[in-house]
This record gives C-alpha cells, sequence and structure tokens, in this order.
C-alpha cells in the first residue's frame, strides 16, 4: 500500500480537516488529482473529501485537473472520482469555460475522453466553450487528436 496514502489516512483520523483549502483554494483532493495518486485519492474520498470545491488559478475542481493529464494513469483515479460525483459533474467549467472534456482533447488522453463520454456523451460532445463556441471535435483538429 502507498506511504503517502496511509499517511493521509492517519491525519484524517487524527481529525484533519479534509477538506481545508489553502489560499488558492486547493485542497488535498486536487494535490492528489495533480499527481494521479489513485490509493491517496480512494482514502480522501472514502473520508468524504468534496470532489466539487473549486481551486487554483483556473477555478477548477480535481476532475479538471485529472483530465488535464496527459498519463494513461489519470484513467483509475478518474473512475474514482467519477464514481464518487453526480455525473454532471462532466459539464462543470472551470473560469475559463472548459468542461473537463475539452481538457481531455487538449492533453490528447485518449482513454481519459473515453472514460468521460461513457456518461452524458451528449451532452458533453455539443457544448460549446465561450467565447467562441468551439466543441471538442473543434479542439481535437485544432491540436490534432483525431484518434
Amino acid at each position: 500500500r502507498d506511504n503517502r496514502a496511509m499517511i493521509v489516512e492517519r491525519l484524517i483520523d487524527l481529525g484533519f480537516d479534509i477538506n481545508a483549502q489553502a489560499l488558492d483554494g486547493v485542497t488535498a483532493l486536487h494535490l492528489a488529482c495533480a499527481f494521479a495518486r489513485e490509493e491517496t485519492i480512494r482514502v480522501l474520498l472514502s473520508g468524504n473529501a468534496d470532489p466539487t470545491i473549486r481551486g487554483g488559478p483556473h477555478d477548477q475542481m480535481p476532475i479538471h485537473i485529472l483530465a488535464s493529464k496527459a498519463s494513461s494513469t489519470a484513467v483509475a483515479p478518474l473512475q474514482l472520482l467519477l464514481k464518487a460525483s453526480s455525473p454532471s459533474i462532466r459539464l462543470e467549467c472551470d473560469s475559463e469555460g472548459n468542461i473537463p472534456l475539452i481538457l481531455a482533447v487538449q492533453t490528447g488522453n485518449l482513454d481519459v475522453i473515453k472514460e468521460l463520454l461513457s456518461s452524458m456523451s451528449r451532452e458533453q460532445l455539443t457544448y460549446k466553450r465561450p467565447p467562441d463556441d468551439n466543441t471538442a471535435l473543434h479542439y481535437a483538429i485544432f491540436n490534432k487528436n483525431m484518434d
């Protein structure tokens, strides 16, 4: 078992606020998602970490951070996060108007794209990012991610 996850679990047991935010609004769940730490994410979610808290420079939820990762290691943590959230979390925008699907398309992570599209696919595919009304398809073409 991941030593970091055991430490996090112990800190939670000692009463640390699992949803405490840094000055920029980032929580422990944001950080675990930034590093795609599957076991730590599991511990945080089982301790009732809130996956809808926004933070960071683009006012993002943890799902936006995972969707931005180019690595395939983001898939299992994303599955945990999606399981702990409402399906509509897929349609949440960051401060720049990006839903998670657009971020995944921009990084070219096909596995994350497939996972996001496993529910609410029509809504995500028809979403138009303000102010230019580009869809995920537009970004796929811009980025040459046509798989």
